[in-house]
């Protein structure tokens, strides 16, 4: 198993896609805590989601390759404020639904490589926005209602 830390642009057009979606939450809970996550609090909510998506995928890195972790932190800190500068720049209109669902995947692969990662708030995050990804994608493919049934489709 090996771990990289994915593209900045990677993690902002999740969260620039996210936010864009209809009827959003900008609340979030986790579940191993058994409590609502607070996000801080001197930054939007995406860039909020941003670093806490992108501390994960660092703190992962970080535990699989201890050997290259630099003293000073400041690639780390380019890296975030490069996930910031992407959140500003207009969201990617040709990525699909099924492309989003597999770069959240892709990041939480990146990003569990640090113990306890299955308990952090990075993970109940991400693990909230792909299914809103799904929820999306599975309501655009329905009927023309855009009803979607939790029980089988009689």
């Amino acid at each position: 198993m090996s771990s990289f830390i994915v593209e900045a642009e990677h993690i902002a057009e999740i969260i620039k896609h996210y936010e864009d979606l209809p009827n959003v939450t900008k609340y979030f809970y986790n579940d191993s805590d058994k409590k609502e996550i607070t996000l801080p609090s001197k930054l939007k909510t995406d860039e909020a989601l941003a670093v806490v998506l992108g501390c994960a995928n660092l703190k992962s890195y970080n535990a699989r390759y201890p050997q290259y972790k630099i003293a000073d932190d400041i690639e780390d800190k380019n890296w975030l404020e490069n996930i910031l500068s992407d959140i500003k720049k207009p969201k990617d209109n040709k990525l699909t639904y099924a492309e989003l669902i597999n770069m959240c995947s892709c990041l939480n692969y990146q990003s569990m490589d640090y113990k306890f990662y299955d308990h952090t708030d990075a993970r109940y995050i991400l693990s909230t926005i792909k299914k809103s990804f799904v929820y999306q994608w599975a309501s655009e493919e329905t009927e023309a209602d855009n009803k979607i049934s939790w029980s089988y489709p009689n």
